[in-house]
């Protein structure tokens, strides 16, 4: 059975990158493999805490904060807070399922940092891992940070979700300790969600008392003409 990505991994310190056993891994930095690149929708107007944006392949993929958020630009932009911080995001694929996700972070200027990664699977399972960071040179005059296991070193850093052995991701969250713009996203193994047989057999049942009640009231109907 799979194992609840909590406590252990935290509680080590969390200056270095363990991804998680079972099917989910959780890591700071880019995975093997292609994933398609999401567009953020320019045209929002950032009224609200919802975004969406379009994958190459054509995917809907929403971005939900619990500030209100927008992209500065169209394209692969950095999607932000509009009047607030954003320290918070989850990202789903309405009516899909997903395998793969890579985020691009621009790490907060703050001497240390840290970031709860969080994904959940079809059964609606959490796995969660954790990062911290220190600081470590200077840009543009102010310190940024670059953990020492992140092979990423200018500041952007990346992290990766990826479900393996048959199992996927219904949505992923991450937790800031210091809000932060995002950058880049990808992802990879969409599939549209495939109804259970039990979710089929109930939908046709409701067909099917749908179908007499529309029979019953046309000869009711008939009979009142007669």
């Amino acid at each position: 059975m799979k194992s609840h990505l909590l406590g252990a991994v935290a509680a080590a310190g969390l200056a270095f990158a363990a991804p998680s056993y079972a099917a989910i891994i959780i890591v700071d930095h880019n995975l093997s493999g292609s994933l398609d690149t999401i567009l953020l929708d320019g045209a929002d107007d950032g009224s609200d805490n919802v975004l969406l944006g379009l994958s190459n392949a054509g995917w809907t993929v929403k971005f939900t904060s619990d500030v209100d958020i927008t992209a500065n630009t169209g394209g692969q932009a950095w999607l932000q807070g509009t009047n607030s911080d954003m320290d918070f995001l989850d990202i789903s694929t309405p009516g899909a399922t997903f395998t793969d996700l890579e985020i691009n972070i621009n790490g907060p200027r703050q001497a240390t940092w840290n970031i709860a990664l969080k994904g959940y699977n079809a059964s609606g399972v959490e796995f969660t891992q954790y990062f911290s960071a220190q600081a470590n040179g200077t840009i543009n005059g102010g310190p940024y940070l670059t953990p020492a296991n992140f092979l990423n070193q200018s500041g952007n850093e990346f992290f990766n979700f990826r479900a393996t052995d048959g199992d996927v991701f219904s949505h992923v969250s991450y937790q800031l300790s210091a809000a932060t713009p995002l950058g880049q996203v990808r992802i990879g193994g969409v599939s549209a969600v495939v109804p259970e047989p039990a979710t089929w057999a109930m939908m046709l049942m409701g067909f099917g008392g749908l179908g007499a009640l529309l029979r019953r009231n046309r000869r009711t109907a008939q009979m009142a003409v007669a």
